[in-house]
């Protein structure tokens, strides 16, 4: 004889066992949905941290052809090798590195400076510090200096379309919300290789530091000023600029226009015989220029500005004085 109440009991137990399953499963759920968005939590970026992962430090550019970033030890450590073409220029030099990412053929690190006499801007590349031919996966380190606002140095290579891009360096100091995980940044420019310095006379205007002067075994010498504030100026050549002018330049208000009022300075400036200046303070409305013949036989005149917050960074800029008052 069956007893109703013994399969009722265990019938209700089976129930009880179900729903206990049931409410752990749920529970378990629950608590693993809300750990993986504890862990979500976690793991989003923080606001104002500079994310230190291999695709936030470096920089790349073409395509992928180049990256570049500050070379840190760890950075070092996992490259199997890369070419070391460092200097001291500077106690303030940052080391970086650049990576290839594609066959990279006549890679150069120049000196350069930007042109603004042009409908673009474009990139005059002066002095090649460095020649290499890079395969993908190759490195090397230089010593690069972040001097102000203008930038100094920069890269070109031939690409795979037998193009050479040229490249300025600059720091990145965007804050990290406005895009400045990357503290290098590579831009890119239309450019004049210094392989036209054969034919097309390229002045430079630069600091006559005592590294730079000990570069040269002698130079001339001017002394426009050497009262107060006074500083040097150095001025080089590529080829020999002929009649050679260190001037003076006046201005007129209205209209605006620049002219020569005297000659302080005269002769032929050679590629090994650079001239050593040394003046007052540059003011933001020109004063001093220079002039010279050029490669086509042309007169051409430019002013001495002043670029960046640290004095330090100055260029050449054309203008056309009044035919009527030039000097003779």
């Amino acid at each position: 004889m069956k007893h109703p109440f013994i399969i009722n009991k265990y019938a209700f137990s089976g129930i009880l066992l179900i729903f206990i399953i049931l409410f752990s499963s749920c529970n378990a759920k629950k608590l693993q949905d809300n750990d993986a968005q504890d862990n979500t939590e976690q793991n989003l970026p923080q606001v104002n941290i500079v994310k230190t992962n291999e695709y936030d430090i470096w920089f790349t550019v073409a395509g992928g052809a180049v990256k570049v970033t500050p070379a840190t030890y760890e950075i070092l450590s996992s490259l199997d090798d890369y070419y070391d073409v460092t200097e001291e220029y500077s106690p303030y030099n940052i080391d970086l590195i650049f990576v290839a990412g594609a066959y990279l053929r006549d890679f150069r690190y120049a000196s350069i400076e930007l042109d603004f006499d042009h409908e673009y801007i474009r990139i005059i590349e002066r002095e090649v510090r460095v020649y290499l031919n890079l395969s993908p996966g190759e490195a090397f380190l230089v010593s690069w200096i972040d001097i102000g606002l203008m930038p100094t140095a920069g890269i070109s290579f031939i690409d795979e379309n037998n193009q050479r891009r040229y490249f300025s360096i600059s720091a990145n100091n965007a804050e990290p919300e406005e895009g400045g995980y990357t503290p290098i940044l590579l831009g890119e420019y239309p450019g004049i290789s210094s392989d036209v310095f054969d034919t097309e006379i390229q002045v430079n205007v630069m600091p006559a530091s005592n590294e730079v002067l000990n570069r040269y075994n002698s130079y001339s010498t001017f002394i426009d000023n050497d009262t107060g504030a006074y500083q040097r100026l150095l001025f080089t050549t590529n080829i020999t600029a002929r009649d050679f002018w260190y001037i003076e330049i006046s201005h007129y208000e209205d209209p605006f226009f620049l002219n020569i009022e005297s000659v302080l300075y005269r002769g032929d400036l050679l590629p090994d015989l650079p001239l050593v200046v040394t003046l007052t303070e540059i003011s933001r409305i020109p004063q001093r220029g220079i002039s010279y013949i050029d490669e086509n036989n042309t007169r051409k005149y430019f002013y001495i500005a002043e670029d960046g917050m640290d004095n330090n960074v100055y260029h050449l800029s054309e203008f056309h004085p009044d035919p009527y008052r030039i000097i003779r």
